[in-house]
């Protein structure tokens, strides 16, 4: 095996990863930064619209947008909904199943369950598909606005920009279905694909990663793995010094920076 495609599990405990998230707290509401101290509080932080960015919970070329409404119905929260298919297609009301959000359909059937924060909540489908959902309020991203001044994303911490078929899913069509990355800087694994989850261990340069599946959200393509008996998400676009819009990880193990 070549030295820069040991398995997960070799490479995680090599540089001493820290595995202290425990898994029945990374969905849970109340340990992000909401903190909501009682139902009117959570509808307060978590109601209006919300954007899933990624296409096979979207209808044809449309995007699933959620409206988490303030209208108690059945002793749950109203849902408009418009351009959803996949697991997300029959969300009809929201509201709290053991202490988690949750999006339900009809006869109260749990769709998916989530937690985050006002920014960004993930979670699982009932089919055991990842999502993520982020908040749509016009807000410009602070990375859309360094691409735009950079004019692009830069091959790690190089002056090189990437090439635009490395900004998508290394699973995706549009990309030769890779399931192995390079990663090509030091890269933090998070529990949940959030900025704010905690971190469960970290990758290190040139390490070589076989990928579970990858979503795509408003801040880019983010990407779970399994680390021995442990998963995490690998973000593949980021600000260098708030400033540099970067990729971190290439679609291919042996493609050349």
């Amino acid at each position: 095996m070549a030295s820069g495609e040991q398995s997960q599990g070799d490479f995680l405990l090599n540089i001493g990863i820290r595995c202290a998230v425990a898994a029945t707290l990374s969905f849970a509401l109340w340990t992000t930064a909401a903190l909501a101290q009682s139902e009117a509080d959570l509808v307060a932080a978590f109601s209006g619209k919300w954007k899933v960015f990624d296409a096979r919970f979207g209808k044809g070329d449309e995007r699933c947008v959620l409206d988490l409404g303030k209208t108690s119905v059945e002793q749950n929260f109203s849902l408009g909904s418009a351009g959803c298919g996949g697991e997300l297609a029959g969300a009809a009301k929201w509201g709290i199943v053991d202490k988690q959000l949750a999006l339900l359909g009809d006869g109260n059937l749990v769709l998916a369950r989530l937690g985050g924060n006002q920014r960004r909540i993930t979670g699982t489908t009932a089919g055991g598909l990842p999502v993520i959902l982020d908040r749509v309020d016009g807000t410009v991203d602070r990375l859309d606005t360094a691409v735009k001044t950079s004019g692009c994303y830069f091959l790690g911490f190089t002056n090189k920009c990437a090439p635009k078929e490395e900004l998508g899913d290394p699973l995706g069509a549009d990309s030769a279905g890779s399931k192995k990355i390079n990663v090509i800087v030091n890269l933090n694994v998070r529990a949940e694909a959030r900025d704010d989850a905690g971190i469960v261990g970290a990758v290190p340069q040139g390490a070589c990663i076989e990928v579970d599946t990858c979503l795509t959200a408003s801040d880019g393509v983010w990407c779970q793995a399994q680390f021995g008996p442990k998963t995490g998400w690998l973000r593949k676009t980021a600000l260098r010094k708030e400033r540099w819009p970067i990729i971190t990880f290439v679609n291919k193990c042996d493609a050349k920076q």
